[in-house]
């Protein structure tokens, strides 16, 4: 049986015969020996350079396929995410073969590279695997889960060279007493521990898959147009009025950028999320930018927006009731967020036009969340005494997560899917957030977003009724 691999241009013809049945057979070993010692047992690798390199190639095949997993649609490689990959590899090989100068171990280093690389691939499932599992779990467990799993992880690959060196000094260690054989064995872990740590944290880390760019479908613009009016004034009919003498919330969700799927499927699914905990349900509008909702959906636009906000206000308990609106989109280093559809040519919106909307509105108490780099330029304009503010990232600040693919952006992943699931607080569930986003941007080598929140001095004890109203039922 033959077969034929196409990559580019490139076609290699595999058959049978493809690799020697000698180095296919210590191939097969070795990764039996690498499932020994990612169990923690005592490896005995067949070492070899073509085995070193045919195991790292499969390493690079399991971590390409793990990242294609978690995107959909259309994707190619990317350029600058096999370059970091393979610095990544280069640093790894490097710190063994400073490790093995230690004495007694100059000939380990071939054994000891194949060993651990035949692990990796066991590493990499067992990655994949949780994967396919967190999303399965009830959203608190899930995010317990995910805080630790880094961790947990960096431990399992130190303790796997512990072993595997642990064996190789074994095999050596004849005239060496074994109270020395423990010292290098300790210092050997501890140095590959803290290179690792370098490795994971500080050397550059980028997507080894990237998105095609998407084409937004042509829209008949006139019609989308003519639309909003009635698509506007059906949504806030079904908004149910504000309770006398009970404070409620009030949901505005706000999809700006249509060119990426990311941000419908965000904007949806903190307004389902909102809707669920807080009893807002029937006091939620979603405005969102992007082709497949042109027409179930208002278009989130500046117009709308104002609409829709004076809209509410009508429908609030202006000394009571609570807006919580959320926009989350790309933005600009000026400050500007994108809102863009396709040909619509729907303007931006400013920290100071978003400040103007809500003061035309008359809308008093504010929980206002923007999600987009560079999203703390809006505090100027919004950190009112009657505000809570969060931002996904400092004024100068990229956030992350905005794959059309995705299901959420970093920030909206940890404050909505995790952080309100273990708490109604919305400035408890920001400082959980935002240790969760500083942990994932440190795990993946990038740039700190440095999340922010400004807390108004009025509004602190509305918010903390609402909670109270929510604990007691209300």
């Amino acid at each position: 049986m033959r077969g034929t691999l196409k990559w580019g241009m490139m076609t290699l013809q595999l058959s049978p015969n493809s690799l020697n049945p000698a180095i296919h057979r210590q191939f097969m070993a070795n990764l039996w020996q690498g499932l020994r010692a990612a169990l923690l047992r005592a490896p005995e690798p067949r070492a070899s350079l073509c085995q070193l390199l045919l195991l790292l190639a499969t390493g690079w095949g399991c971590a390409l396929l793990v990242d294609r997993g978690a995107l959909s649609g259309e994707v190619a490689v990317a350029p600058w995410g096999v370059v970091a990959e393979a610095a990544r590899s280069y640093f790894w090989l490097a710190t063994l073969a400073a490790i093995t100068l230690l004495p007694r171990l100059c000939g380990a280093f071939l054994p000891l590279a194949v060993c651990l690389a035949a692990a990796d691939i066991v590493v990499w499932l067992a990655w994949y695997l949780m994967g396919l599992i967190l999303p399965r779990l009830p959203m608190s467990a899930a995010a317990a889960v995910q805080a630790e799993l880094w961790w947990l992880f960096l431990v399992w690959q130190v303790a796997i060279f512990a072993v595997a060196l642990r064996a190789m000094i074994a095999r050596a260690a004849t005239s060496v007493s074994l109270r020395f054989a423990r010292l290098q064995q300790i210092i050997a872990v501890v140095l590959y521990a803290m290179a690792l740590q370098v490795n994971l944290n500080l050397l550059p880390d980028y997507p080894l898959w990237e998105e095609v760019a998407q084409t937004v479908p042509a829209l008949d613009v006139e019609t989308v147009y003519y639309r909003q009016p009635t698509m506007t004034a059906q949504a806030l009919s079904a908004v149910a009025p504000g309770v006398p003498g009970k404070r409620e919330l009030f949901v505005v969700s706000f999809a700006g950028y249509g060119g990426q799927d990311v941000f419908k499927h965000e904007a949806q699914q903190v307004a389902g999320i909102l809707g669920e905990q807080y009893q807002a349900a029937t006091r939620t509008v979603t405005l969102i930018n992007n082709p497949a909702t042109v027409e179930t959906h208002p278009l989130a636009s500046r117009s709308n927006l104002a609409w829709v906000l004076k809209g509410l206000s009508a429908r609030m308990q202006r000394d009571e009731d609570i807006l919580f609106l959320f926009l989350t989109s790309h933005g600009a280093e000026d400050g500007e967020f994108a809102v863009e559809l396709g040909e619509l040519g729907l303007n931006s919106l400013t920290p100071e036009d978003l400040g103007q909307l809500l003061d035309e509105a008359g809308i008093r108490w504010r929980v206002v969340v923007v999600s987009a780099c560079y999203s703390g330029q809006f505090a100027p304009a919004l950190a009112t005494p009657e505000t809570l503010l969060i931002t996904a990232a400092a004024p100068d600040k990229s956030s992350f997560g905005c794959a059309h693919a995705r299901r959420w952006t970093y920030f909206g992943a940890a404050y909505f899917r995790d952080a309100l699931a273990t708490t109604p607080s919305f400035t408890e569930a920001f400082e959980q957030a935002k240790r969760e986003v500083e942990r994932r941007e440190r795990g993946e080598g990038k740039e700190p977003s440095l999340p922010q929140m400004h807390l108004g001095a009025e509004i602190r004890e509305v918010l903390a009724d609402f909670e109270q109203g929510l604990s007691r039922g209300r």
